[in-house]
């Protein structure tokens, strides 16, 4: 879905896509935060929201994501570092 000027924000209904291996959402015009749901997504190995007008901070939930090895959220507007508990995201190669 990367690269198709998708608008608004993310639904939170993609938090129930538990069998999703990748996400790969970047360069649309996807707006407000990333829901808290994505912690969810314990099957996810690849996100990629980079590029987007994504905003607020990044949500605590995702360090339950330990499948996680590559994220990029860069080329938003979001407000904080990441969170102390994605230290815990061993699988993580790529950010």
């Amino acid at each position: 879905m990367n690269d198709n000027l998708l608008s608004g924000g993310i639904p939170r209904k993609f938090g129930s896509l538990t069998n999703l291996n990748e996400m790969a959402m970047q360069y649309n015009m996807l707006s407000g935060s990333i829901p808290e749901d994505f912690g969810y997504l314990s099957s996810l190995s690849y996100m990629d929201l980079s590029d987007n007008e994504l905003s607020g901070p990044l949500p605590e939930s995702l360090a339950n994501l330990t499948s996680l090895t590559s994220f990029a959220v860069s080329g938003n507007y979001l407000s904080e570092k990441f969170p102390k508990s994605y230290g815990q995201l061993t699988s993580l190669k790529y950010m």
